[in-house]
């Protein structure tokens, strides 16, 4: 019989100490802290849908969400998965971007999360899938901005949207911020991304499918109880109503925001609202090894 593993993170704070900034804001005098609202909750509610559908599940929030852990919680499912089980992996905060040093972006970043600690580089996480034996099947749901290749969101009408200063709050870390936490730890991340583990196509033996909350040049924007990709996640699945496979699931939840955009946006012509939405995209890659039956599956199924 099948076994499935499930790990989900859910980052509300960061370590200001392990975040430093060239210039420190008057918010943040020892560093970025990144306050989010619902990542938390997000993780749990994932983790609740894996558990119903029978995975061992892992949840690491906040203070404990650091790169050390879910390392070792990624390793603990590569040492205990065979060919034929699956591992699922959700992610819920901040998305950053680095200088790509692998060359393998064609935009020249690496996508990051930003875990407790530090920020989690896309690399290193694919490196860590060289590990699992082959034929294990890994999905990968990322409630974070610049998420589309990783491998947060705006409420409906209905629901109250977390504003700043007037805008949705953002689960990207914000330009000058990037730059700045860049700058203070350039060394650092310089030498992490250098020596990440290389990793060729050919070592990657497991099926991939990643479902994100928005396209790699994009934000989403986080919420009162859910980010909306993993809210409209949990309304797509109506637990465990739909019957569709994984392209079919994608599909809905992306239609489901975009349709959410755009009643927003014609509530802010009417004058309904004075706030403009974050527009979000959600996208879907495979990696690894070609798998129909993955794909052709109903979701979070072992």
């Amino acid at each position: 019989m099948a076994k499935g593993i499930s790990l989900h993170i859910g980052v509300n704070r960061l370590d200001p100490t392990k975040y430093p900034l060239i210039q420190n804001s008057p918010d943040d005098p020892a560093g970025w802290v990144g306050t989010l609202t619902a990542c938390e909750k997000d993780a749990k509610d994932m983790s609740q849908i894996a558990k119903e559908n029978g995975f061992e599940s892992t949840v690491l929030l906040t203070e404990d969400a650091t790169s050390e852990n879910v390392i070792k919680a990624m390793q603990h499912a590569a040492a205990n998965l065979e060919a034929g089980d699956m591992f699922f992996l959700t992610y819920a905060g901040h998305g950053g971007q680095l200088p790509d040093h692998s060359g393998d972006e064609r935009d020249g970043v690496d996508e990051t999360w930003c875990l407790h600690d530090r920020q989690f580089l896309d690399d290193e996480q694919y490196a860590l899938y060289s590990d699992f034996k082959e034929g294990v099947r890994v999905l990968i749901l990322s409630d974070s901005c610049h998420s589309g290749t990783v491998s947060r969101g705006m409420p409906t009408p209905s629901q109250d949207a977390v504003l700043v200063d007037g805008r949705p709050v953002s689960r990207g870390v914000p330009r000058e911020t990037a730059f700045a936490l860049y700058e203070a730890n350039s060394a650092f991340y310089d030498d992490l991304a250098r020596n990440v583990r290389k990793v060729k196509e050919d070592d990657i033996k497991v099926s991939i499918r990643l479902i994100s909350a928005c396209q790699d040049t994009q934000q989403a924007s986080d919420g009162t109880f859910n980010g909306k990709f993993t809210g409209t996640v949990k309304k797509v699945w109506a637990n465990g109503d739909f019957q569709g496979n994984y392209v079919e699931f994608h599909k809905a939840v992306r239609d489901a925001i975009v349709d959410d955009y755009d009643a927003m946006m014609a509530s802010r012509a009417a004058g309904e609202i004075d706030w403009e939405p974050i527009q979000q995209v959600p996208n879907t890659t495979s990696e690894g090894q070609a798998n129909d039956d993955f794909d052709n599956s109903r979701p979070f199924q072992i």
